[in-house]
């Protein structure tokens, strides 16, 4: 599982791609889950842990997932 980095400070960060959520899938492959506003929202490696990709793909979406934290997204 891996979130990359979101963007850095203005004015070059605003050209830079937006975090995205990879999971490393049982047979080895990744998948891109999704991507998301850093400002908006903020997840832990840790959510995605045995879920399916459909699952993981849903917690973009769910509403009482947490807003995001100052910092944004964390890469571990």
């Amino acid at each position: 599982m891996e979130i990359t980095d979101g963007p850095g400070p203005l004015p070059h960060g605003v050209f830079e791609q937006a975090p995205r959520v990879i999971a490393t899938l049982d047979d080895g492959s990744r998948v891109e889950l999704f991507s998301f506003y850093a400002h908006e929202r903020s997840f832990n490696p840790a959510e995605f842990v045995g879920l399916t990709v459909e699952a993981g793909r849903n917690l973009k979406f769910a509403a009482d997932h947490p807003p995001a934290v100052e910092g944004g997204a964390t890469t571990r």
